[in-house]
């Protein structure tokens, strides 16, 4: 019952050959933002950073990988125009207020550009005080833009009293403060440890002498006009650690999350655009802290600061800090001592924390019940 006639005494059809062929387009481009605490509690941890990033950078930053870097601040949030009357007003008491650290080196102390009458070079006084915008020259409305000189270094700062952590903390920002020593990058990737230099105190941009950046805020790891070699690629990850290399000088107010949208809202419709299309995209946040992210009043009053929201406990400040510190001369208070304080008065109820078997409770945190939902970030 041969029916088929297609293979002799059987009912089966013959087997047809067909050769497919598959192709995988594997995508090799990919974007990374690194976004990392700059704010001064982690100036202990900024060889741990460094040591981190180093080992990353070794690894990838190859001409064999399409891998685009940028690295922004936990505070580039401060480039919301919410917080344009803040940044323009004066620290609390800095009118005629002199710097005993400035005055021991008025002789090398040169007023910068953006204000040529900054400290009176006679008296060494703040004859017009100090704005809160020129405690740190990036604080801006280029902030979350992925500009050379902004991101690409560590975040530039004044020295001086007014930040008690940056000049007396770990980083000792007078070591790089005087622009006729070291200048450039050189002493950041590889200070002379047999000088007794080291990344946490030469890694360092002040107001006098910011001269620690790449030149690159947007950092590729595919040559373009050059073919890459040695020296390309050890060029190559010299750029991000220096770009990595943030500093500490940055807010207290760590809202990594937050800083994301504002650098999407400024940067990604402009020429320096980061994330390219159809790339794979990873946000990676490097912190010591519970993001602080708050819900910004779009039509704040004069008074907005990015201190709205927050609880205070002013004992603890005091039991922690010299009482200069929190006195409400420079305004790190919370009792709103003739206005001059920071913090508002919410009340205590600051969560303790461990940090390296350290436990201790924090005397200033953002009201939980003001933190931007994550899934409110998501959506955005």
């Amino acid at each position: 019952m041969n029916c088929t006639g297609q293979l002799k005494s059987s009912f089966r059809l013959a087997q047809q050959e067909q050769t497919f062929s598959a192709q995988q387009e594997i995508n090799t481009k990919i974007d990374l933002l690194w976004v990392v605490d700059n704010s001064a509690s982690m100036d202990v941890s900024q060889q741990k950073l460094r040591n981190g990033f180093s080992g990353f950078a070794k690894k990838y930053m190859q001409p064999t990988w399409d891998i685009r870097i940028a690295v922004v601040t936990t505070d580039t949030y401060l480039a919301h125009q919410s917080f344009y009357n803040y940044l323009n007003k004066l620290v609390p008491g800095t009118t005629g207020w002199k710097s005993t650290y400035i005055n021991s080196r008025l002789n090398t102390f040169t007023n910068p550009s953006w204000n040529p009458e900054f400290v009176n070079l006679s008296t060494g006084a703040f004859d017009s005080g100090v704005l809160f915008k020129e405690l740190v020259p990036v604080w801006n409305q280029n902030y979350a833009r992925l500009l050379p000189g902004i991101h690409d270094g560590p975040i530039p700062a004044l020295c001086s009293e007014l930040m008690p952590y940056f000049i007396k903390g770990t980083t000792q920002c007078a070591t790089r403060d005087d622009q006729t020593k070291n200048t450039g990058t050189l002493r950041c990737v590889t200070p002379n440890t047999q000088n007794g230099e080291s990344s946490v105190t030469q890694c360092v941009n002040t107001v006098q002498n910011d001269s620690i950046h790449s030149g690159k805020a947007i950092i590729s790891t595919q040559p373009q006009g050059v073919p890459a070699d040695a020296a390309w690629t050890e060029q190559l990850i010299h750029n991000f650690m220096v770009n990595a290399s943030t500093g500490s000088a940055g807010h207290g107010s760590e809202r990594g999350l937050s800083s994301v949208l504002q650098l999407l809202h400024d940067n990604e419709s402009t020429e320096t655009a980061f994330f390219r299309k159809d790339s794979l995209r990873g946000i990676i946040f490097v912190s010591d802290e519970d993001d602080q992210s708050l819900t910004i009043d779009e039509n704040p009053d004069y008074n907005y600061s990015p201190y709205i929201n927050y609880k205070c406990d002013q004992a603890s400040l005091e039991s922690m800090n010299s009482s200069v510190s929190v006195s409400g001369v420079n305004g790190y208070c919370c009792s709103n001592i003739n206005n001059n304080c920071f913090y508002g008065k919410y009340g205590t109820s600051c969560p303790s924390k461990t940090i390296e078997d350290f436990t201790y409770t924090i005397s200033v945190c953002a009201d939980r019940d003001k933190l931007t939902p994550v899934s409110e970030i998501k959506e955005n």
